[in-house]
């Protein structure tokens, strides 16, 4: 409360010198994001203010931790040393401390040291039959096996814990014991699942019946273009290994380096990383099985059937999460609006997305709205979704991320659009491990809910769930 001046003399700690200092100095430098920048704004605050000292001052949401009562009145040394120790260790290690939830970011001390040690006993287990020397995989040899860690396996499939802790080399001795599936197999089950290609003529048939070369058709016809070169290397690739298999009379190496990296993480039950090069940033985590890979391509490729056999206006929702750029589809938006309020001779002013979440679920949406489109499958963080009330609201301790119902997405123009005192812009980005830049802004208003509230939540939204 009170520090010592350069000669001795006593001042009056100010608050708002002390968050500068706190926000300025210490984090500003490291923070990138503008919604890193707002949460961290949030936290300095709700922790760094005369409230935050008071004895009866309660933190942590449900822990209802307080300050110990030896940090109030006369400093006794030791009597702080014996409070601080009393508290349990790794116990302020949770997103309840800071006002905050569960995010696959977060990795929490007890969790990351019984992972460790877990790896650490495994790998001095004295049995000659866990060791991974002893089993060797046909593509190991060629292509760098990625070392997973066993938490993958047993305990955790959080990514951010897969890349912690000590790796256990017992670990490939454990997927080799895993029930063994044909190469051949995976490569004819995978080849039954990916989507047929369109013939040329008629994507051009439908365009033009849908509107000739406008903007949105020549966005859709780059979707296209990019998703089926992505599934015609996606075949490629399975038809040479399946070939090569299934031939016992011709011997010797015969696969290019990419396949035998594609067949090396295909038997590993990993998505190759060729793939998810190709597909960008919307591409699924390589730690989700290859068959939901190709269940992600055919439900993109559907959408993008579904949009040249009915036309823009037929469509009553769209799946942001399916288009490879997504951020281009919204530009689109933006453009034709500003060429219907150009047709209508309306004066020019800047226009900004509007959203409004509808509580309609996307199955049960027949038209499209008369005004503006319909989104679904967005994924909301920190936070759940009330059907009773619509509205938004605590997420409970260690909740998966929810998907919001269907949302209303319109073009208004900057004085059209009322900024209330508790409204908080909501970031939309590709993932949780793409948070950059913000593809999208949720508008969220709630009675008697501040902004920095969220922000201390960690509210953001992902068009896909991980």
């Amino acid at each position: 409360r009170r520090v010592h001046g350069v000669e001795g003399d006593v001042k009056t700690l100010v608050w708002t010198a002390l968050r500068s200092v706190v926000y300025n100095l210490a984090y500003s430098n490291l923070l990138i994001s503008h919604d890193d920048i707002a949460t961290m704004k949030a936290l300095v605050e709700y922790w760094i203010g005369p409230m935050a000292i008071k004895k009866d001052y309660q933190t942590g949401g449900k822990l209802h931790y307080t300050i110990p009562l030896s940090f109030f009145g006369a400093i006794k040394t030791s009597a702080i040393l014996d409070d601080v120790s009393a508290i349990p260790l790794f116990a302020p290690d949770v997103p309840e401390f800071l006002g905050m939830h569960p995010s696959p970011e977060l990795v929490f001390g007890n969790d990351q040291y019984l992972l460790t040690q877990i790896n650490k006993l495994i790998d001095n287990i004295p049995q000659l039959s866990l060791a991974s020397n002893i089993i060797m995989h046909p593509f190991e040899r060629q292509v760098p096996f990625h070392k997973r860690s066993v938490t993958s396996l047993v305990l955790s499939r959080n990514p951010r814990v897969l890349e912690l802790g000590v790796f256990a080399s017992s670990s490939t001795a454990v997927i080799q014991n895993r029930k063994t599936i044909d190469l051949v197999e995976i490569c004819h089950t995978l080849l039954q699942k990916l989507p047929r290609g369109y013939h040329k003529e008629y994507v051009i048939d439908r365009i033009e019946k849908t509107g000739g070369k406008t903007p949105f058709n020549l966005f859709i016809l780059n979707e296209i273009e990019k998703l089926y070169k992505v599934i015609g290397r996606v075949k490629q690739a399975l038809v040479n290994i399946k070939s090569v298999v299934d031939d016992y009379e011709t011997i010797g190496d015969r696969l290019a380096d990419d396949d035998v990296g594609v067949a090396t993480a295909l038997v590993n039950g990993m998505i190759p990383e060729e793939w998810i090069q190709l597909l960008g940033p919307t591409s699924l985590p390589n730690y989700i099985t290859s068959i939901n890979f190709i269940y992600d391509i055919a439900q993109r490729a559907a959408q993008l059937e579904r949009i040249l056999a009915t036309g823009k206006e037929r469509v009553p929702s769209y799946w942001l999460g399916g288009f490879m750029d997504a951020s281009a589809f919204l530009s689109v938006l933006v453009m034709s609006q500003y060429h219907a309020r150009s047709a209508k001779n309306l004066p020019f002013e800047t226009l900004v997305f509007k959203t409004d979440i509808t509580g309609r679920d996307k199955d049960h949406i027949r038209d499209p709205p008369q005004d503006g489109i319909f989104i679904h499958s967005i994924n909301i963080w920190g936070a759940s979704w009330d059907k009773s009330t619509l509205e938004l609201v605590d997420s409970p301790p260690t909740k998966t991320p929810i998907t919001l119902p269907a949302i209303l997405l319109t073009c208004v123009p900057t004085t059209d659009k009322v900024i209330k005192d508790d409204y908080y812009a909501c970031p939309v980005y590709h993932t949780r491990s793409m948070c950059q830049d913000a593809i999208l802004y949720l508008d969220v208003v709630r009675d008697k809910v501040s902004a920095t509230t969220w922000s201390r939540r960690g509210l953001v939204a992902t068009l896909k769930p991980y």
